[in-house]
């Protein structure tokens, strides 16, 4: 059995990759073209089942040839950045919904050959629904977005959906919530305030955030993982969307509470106008109980003290000087 996994060099794709071979799956992990060959993440990794195909998930050609002999697919090719895409929406289109698109198409194609497509949503398609209107977020939550990113992932979903219902597409829509885990880049609020914690020293004191208030749905990168292959079930049905979540969120102030307990460290917080959002989500909680009903999947990182599990496990990962290594502008604002 085959798996193509695009967006294969990303940070849960190559979390991805392991685990499905791991699994005894053979693995096609499509990495976008680039001159110098670099397989991001993937760089280390070497098995008799792996393969490493490049291409561009805008355009067509690559995608249908990458999809040859394969039997599943996990499509985590995104841009995801929520400041660049206000910056850049164009990039957001082309990615997420051409990408999308490219996917359902050449999957028609060979639809006798591809059993299951596993389109990744994102949980910033719920907007700030949960401030308004819900106390947890479900499947059947109205999508509203707050950004282009929110509303290229909404295209994408619907996309999905309609090609299922028009055409019988075998495809499912997961939403992860906010993933975070070893590898992930400073984009993300996690890895951005660990790898200061991480460079905590006598002359460097200082940890630099945006907004403290916002609250996630934080979830670890290995129950992410875990989440999706459980969609690979036949008990998960094409043409449906299932939350990957904990059912709990925690403050950004929170995350830094839990930081200064496993670390020891207690550094000034400055609070920086400049990393604040134009548009914000406050808050994102997500109900896990229609995958559980499916698949049995839950989290296994549960509750606070699975949050502060991970959350050391993390910081550890960060702390060894070759991973730190790989990260530059630690003190700057990442977008």
């Amino acid at each position: 059995m085959r798996i193509l996994v695009t967006g294969a060099a990303g940070f849960i794709g190559s979390h991805l990759c392991e685990k499905l071979l791991n699994l005894k799956y053979k693995v096609r992990a499509f990495v976008r073209y680039n001159s110098s060959q670099s397989q991001g993440w993937l760089e280390n990794l070497s098995h008799k089942n792996f393969q490493v195909v490049r291409g561009d998930i805008t355009d067509f050609d690559s995608v249908n040839n990458a999809l040859a002999n394969c039997d599943y697919v996990f499509n985590l090719a995104a841009s995801i950045s929520v400041p660049y895409s206000f910056k850049n929406p164009q990039t957001f289109i082309d990615t997420n919904i051409l990408g999308a698109l490219n996917i359902f198409r050449a999957s028609a194609i060979k639809k006798n050959k591809v059993k299951k497509i596993i389109q990744i949503s994102s949980s910033e398609v719920y907007g700030n629904d949960l401030t308004q209107n819900s106390n947890i977020l479900t499947e059947k939550t109205i999508t509203v977005s707050e950004s282009p990113y929110a509303a290229s992932k909404i295209a994408a979903d619907n996309l999905a959906i309609s090609m299922f219902k028009a055409t019988g597409l075998p495809v499912v829509v997961a939403r992860p919530f906010n993933t975070f885990g070893p590898r992930q880049s400073l984009r993300a609020v996690i890895p951005t305030i660990i790898s200061q914690f991480a460079t905590i020293n006598k002359k460097n004191n200082i940890i630099r955030v945006g907004n403290l208030k916002t609250s996630r749905d934080f979830v670890y990168v290995n129950d992410t993982v875990s989440g999706l292959i459980s969609l690979l079930k036949p008990s998960c049905k094409p043409g449906e969307i299932y939350n990957i979540c904990t059912g709990k969120s925690f403050k950004i102030r929170d995350v830094i509470d839990s930081l200064k307990k496993i670390t020891g460290h207690n550094p000034k917080i400055i609070v920086s106008k400049n990393r604040f959002r134009k548009a914000e989500v406050y808050n994102l909680r997500g109900s896990y109980k229609k995958l559980y009903s499916s698949s049995k999947w839950k989290p296994k990182y549960l509750n606070y003290t699975g949050f502060k599990k991970a959350l050391n496990e993390t910081y550890k990962w960060f702390k060894v000087e070759k991973n730190l290594s790989k990260y530059s502008n630690i003190q700057k604002y990442n977008i």
